[in-house]
């Protein structure tokens, strides 16, 4: 005897920032578990900080434990995966660019200066 398949969830997804909308596209799209999302904002998509940060992502800063280093390679991962799959240059205008973040002390004293800590793949040369 065949098992129908399982009706599709449904989920509600409150705010409209990219990760809200990745949450709803991936729930959307995954293959073995139908969902259909329902995003609620409650002024329009990327008003605050997903709008204002014209799309930064930064590797290097995403904190120093390797939790959050597995965590932000899984987070660009990601990105590059969206960005393969909805020709992310053609259809928003999201293109990965190489970029360089140099801070310097404005203190004498390194230890008292307001830099954050280099990421660890930075300290080895």
């Amino acid at each position: 005897m065949a098992t129908s398949p399982a009706p599709a969830r449904r989920v509600v997804i409150c705010g409209g920032g990219v990760v809200r909308a990745c949450m709803a596209y991936f729930f959307s799209t995954h293959p073995t578990s139908p969902t259909i999302p329902t995003l609620i904002e409650k002024s329009s998509p990327a008003c605050a900080a997903s709008g204002k940060a014209a799309g930064f992502l930064s590797l290097d800063r995403c904190g120093t434990t390797p939790a959050l280093f597995a965590l932000a390679r899984a987070s660009f991962a990601l990105h590059r995966y969206l960005a393969a799959t909805l020709d992310s240059e053609s259809a928003y205008g999201f293109r990965p660019i190489h970029t360089l973040s140099i801070c310097l002390p404005t203190h004498p004293d390194p230890a008292a200066a307001a830099c954050p800590p280099p990421h660890p793949k930075l300290l080895k040369v």
